[in-house]
């Protein structure tokens, strides 16, 4: 192999697009190329490549950059109010830039052309700096800065390079030594979308050629320091606004959707930056200091070199607000070594860009959009459910349209499995799969997802089933604007035995769907006379799927038998069908391999001799059809699954489970003496074999008719107003949020109480020690006067001392008198200032007590205020909802009065 041939550049999940190696390569044997998304990597032209290595030598993901302090110093940092409205964080960029360009220097950074590109630019003149300042969320092409930086370090001009982490590393990689006229500044980087992605989702709001400018997080238009806004200026004097509520990029943004792949693998995510000094958003500063975020943005800096505390400390002056500050104050900013985890719509993303493009794309991943939400219980333990619900998915899939699958609240009596439990591997692409909602109040949130809803089949109408699951299945909580569809919808019986409230409850919502088709031909009566409903009859959905979608399952499921035999699906196990079995046996000759139901522990009927599988997935149940010489089944599933693969088979009919769903199925094909009741029955059947090319133009025909009914359902045009139910199923859901809202402030209101009752304990027990003081106090007064008499004491025996003196030496009379009146005026005093400083302590302990006493009167007023404040507005609360309640039923009630019954 040619040595070219060798040699090797960073794979597509770790490559940046940094472009060093495209820098320096001396014969630009590397160009940059884009891929499909807009993103550039380099490729190798062989024919120019001369083999030095220096493109591998330079690549920062394949070589170690030197990194700055382990743990430098973080500021908490603001510029003056002129520059910060300007700016997208703190203005500290700003600052910094000016100051390079005033001693001389270059600003190297990333600015968005007329053509709406992004690439790095150098600017030498301060006006300049608007071309520079603020965020740009796509990534910048640096084209040949590396190169210009190279030639102004030659020049010992001052340089400030600016950008993300990954594209400062292939800078300082590139230059491969160090300038102390070089400073850099790495960005506090969540990831990069690309350029293409930003000009086709703005395209379609705005005609690229009337755009004048474009700001992103614009603080000068009521958005404040946010990081999911554009601002767009057009040629015509106009300003639009977007937010992630209407710009799909913005929202694959901030949800971290659409960006470049080794943004995932990012190596840039520690304190030890590859930049002299960095900087970001100071997301959670108010943790720290509440007063630092005036929503008009600050600064989070890391100094991270020598180089970059010099350049800093010469700008500190020049910032009104500067704070040392831990970096843990800022959890969600990219310092803490987290590894960015991939979302899971990004996957979604990926699929749906190679279907639809771009737009599409971001709408639906960004916010989780579908076409066709499918209702119904694919995560029961039931082999034809799970299949029919897969059914369903895998054709509207293979039909173009977005499915989200839904399954029952956890409200219900039967709970949902958060996974489709009986598949080996989940046949469903993971983000298909709606979350388990709480109750029906909370799958509201759904008619922001779809604008079109089917409900599945397998008996979800029988009444057993419809309480069961919570009545999810009669679509109540979506919108009546929404289309809804009903498709293969079976009661499993040719009567409803639900009571008259729950058929009058069911006949008002499917009364509201759009369209509706039944699974068995007595249905469309009993839809009509029970529900007051047309109905039109089809196949259930395990035809609709192409048979291909069962083999490539069933490739994944365990060979039942070797040699030829006899599968037998039984749901429920008897004598009299273990007697046909056994029969069956003998006639052709060949072994039995029986599977139960799924859903069952043990099988409990003495009579039953065969041993049976319970618990096998849904793969190897498909494969055992396909593998199978003749198939005897009491499902009604295991029916349709026979006719599927063409096989020879016997319906032991169930009464339990229905019989009306067999004799529809099988009367469509001319299939009706394949069913049998008993051993009798079987013995007198007709053992000619079926002759499946005499009845698949009728299948097919079925099949056809069935798939263009559902495609006319799905594509028909719905115009219809908000029902009056939904009107007041929104405002009770608000009421309740109230509510729970409500309940949230009355739990704080007691914590607040209870800690205000701590609060109280604790001034009461400081009252204790204070009267504890005071007491030590009057002690220590009473001490005092002792002190006194004893002082007086002393001062009589000085006295008589004195007298005695004057009596025993009369020549120093006067100067002996007059000493020892100086002694006793100094002791008077003495005395009088330990009198007076007594009172004062005496009284600042009187009044500190009597404004504790105060205090405690006025918490406790206080807080039994709020206390009566609020059971007054849960009481206004409850009544109101109460109110609300009776109305719906009463419409409701009213409404079905007047229908048919």
């Amino acid at each position: 192999m040619d040595i070219k041939e060798k040699i090797v550049l960073a794979d597509n999940e770790h490559c940046t697009g940094c472009m060093a190696c495209y820098s320096v390569c001396p014969t630009k044997a590397i160009k940059k190329e884009s891929d499909d998304r807009g993103f550039l990597y380099p490729k190798i032209e062989h024919e120019r490549c001369i083999g030095c290595n220096s493109c591998s030598n330079v690549c920062p993901e394949l070589n170690a950059v030197i990194r700055g302090e382990k743990n430098p110093e973080c500021y908490a940092a603001q510029a003056e109010d002129k520059i910060r409205i300007i700016s997208s964080s703190g203005g500290i960029f700003s600052v910094l830039a000016s100051e390079v360009i005033k001693n001389g220097g270059v600003v190297f950074g990333a600015t968005i052309d007329m053509n709406l590109n992004v690439k790095h630019i150098y600017i030498e003149k301060i006006e300049d700096l608007q071309l520079l300042r603020g965020s740009k969320y796509v990534q910048s092409d640096v084209g040949d800065t590396y190169k210009r930086v190279k030639e102004f370090l030659k020049e010992d001009k001052l340089v400030l390079y600016i950008g993300c982490p990954c594209q400062i590393a292939g800078l300082r990689s590139y230059i491969n030594q160090e300038y102390s006229n070089l400073l850099t500044i790495d960005l506090l980087c969540s990831g990069v979308p690309s350029n293409q992605d930003f000009i086709e989702d703005i395209s379609t709001k705005i005609s690229l050629d009337k755009i004048k400018s474009i700001k992103f997080r614009d603080k000068n238009h009521g958005q404040g320091w946010r990081c999911d806004s554009l601002y767009v200026n057009t040629f015509d004097g106009g300003g639009h606004s977007f937010s992630v509520d209407s710009s799909s990029f913005l929202q694959c943004f901030q949800n971290k959707i659409s960006f470049r792949e080794s943004c995932y693998n990012c190596q840039y995510f520690t304190r030890d930056r590859v930049g002299d000094i960095s900087l970001g958003d100071f997301w959670g500063i108010e943790n720290y200091d509440v007063s630092l975020n005036d929503n008009n943005g600050i600064s989070l800096v890391l100094i991270n070199t020598e180089k970059g505390k010099k350049m800093f400390d010469k700008i500190k002056n020049k910032l009104p607000i500067l704070e040392k500050v831990d970096p843990e104050y800022s959890p969600h900013n990219t310092i803490h070594g987290f590894k960015r985890e991939k979302p899971l719509e990004q996957s979604r993303f990926l699929e749906l860009f190679k279907k639809y493009g771009y737009n599409k794309a971001a709408t639906y991943s960004g916010y989780k959009r579908y076409d066709i939400g499918i209702v119904g219980c694919w995560s029961v333990e039931n082999h034809g459910s799970n299949l029919s619900y897969y059914a369903l998915y895998q054709f509207l899939k293979d039909c173009g349209f977005e499915t989200l699958m839904i399954e029952r609240p956890l409200s219900s009596k039967w709970k949902p499995n958060k996974t489709p439990i009986w598949f080996n591997k989940s046949p469903y692409k993971p983000w298909d799969l709606a979350p388990i909602f709480d109750n029906l109040s909370s799958m509201r949130k759904l008619n922001q997802q779809c604008d079109i809803f089917i409900v599945g089949s397998d008996q979800l109408f029988y009444h057993e089933l419809y309480d069961s699951f919570n009545e999810f299945i009669d679509l109540s909580y979506i919108d009546s604007y929404k289309k809804k569809i009903a498709y293969a919808a079976s009661v499993g019986r040719n009567h409803f035995d639900g009571t008259e409230y729950q058929r009058a409850k069911l006949s008002h919502f499917l009364q509201e769907f759009d369209e509706i088709s039944v699974r068995e031909s007595d249905a469309v009566e009993l839809f009509d006379d029970t529900f007051n409903v047309d109905a039109t009859q089809v196949l259930d959905p395990v035809f609709l799927c192409d048979i291909k979608h069962y083999h490539k399952l069933a490739e994944q499921g365990v060979q039942s038998h070797k040699t030829h035999h006899i599968f037998a699906y039984i749901l429920d196990p008897s004598g009299e069908k273990a007697k046909i079995l056994h029969q069956l046996s003998q006639d052709l000759g060949m072994p039995v391999k029986v599977f139960g139901d799924v859903a069952k522990q043990d099988i409990t009927s003495l009579d039953w001799d065969f041993q049976m599988e319970l618990s096998v997935s849904n793969e190897t149940w498909v494969r055992a059809f396909i593998d199978a010489d003749f198939v005897v089944t009491d499902s009604f599933h295991g029916t349709c699954f026979a006719i599927l693969f063409e096989k020879q088979f016997i319906s032991v009919i169930n009464q339990y489970r229905g019989k009306s769903r067999f004799i529809s199925l099988l009367s469509q094909f001319g299939l009706e003496k394949r069913m049998i009741n008993s051993l009798a029955e079987y013995q007198q059947l007709n053992h000619e074999e079926i002759v499946y090319s005499d009845i698949v133009l009728a299948i097919d025909k079925k099949i056809c008719e069935s798939k263009q009914w559902l495609l006319s359902a799905i594509n028909g045009r719905k115009i219809s107003p908000l029902s009056t139910y939904d009107l007041l199923d929104n405002r009770l859901s608000l009421t309740e949020n109230d509510l729970k809202f409500v309940k949230n402030k009355t739990y704080s209101s007691e914590t607040w109480l209870s800690n205000t009752h701590q609060r109280v304990d604790a001034l009461e027990e400081q009252m204790g020690v204070k009267e504890n003081h005071l007491h030590f106090i009057q002690q220590a007064v009473e001490e005092i006067q002792v002190d006194i008499e004893e002082k007086n004491n002393q001062q009589q025996m000085v006295s008589s001392q004195l007298q005695k003196a004057i009596e025993e030496i009369q020549v120093d009379r006067e100067e002996r008198n007059n000493q020892h009146q100086m002694i006793f005026l100094q002791l008077q005093q003495d005395i009088d200032n330990i009198r007076i400083e007594r009172d004062k302590q005496i009284i600042a302990y009187d009044k500190s007590l009597c404004e504790l006493q105060k205090e405690v009167k006025l918490l406790r007023v206080e807080t039994e205020s709020k206390i009566s404040y609020m059971e007054n507005v849960l009481a206004e609360l409850q009544e109101e909802m109460e109110q609300f309640k009776q109305t719906i039923w009463y419409r409701i009630y009213k409404k079905t009065r007047g229908g048919k019954s």
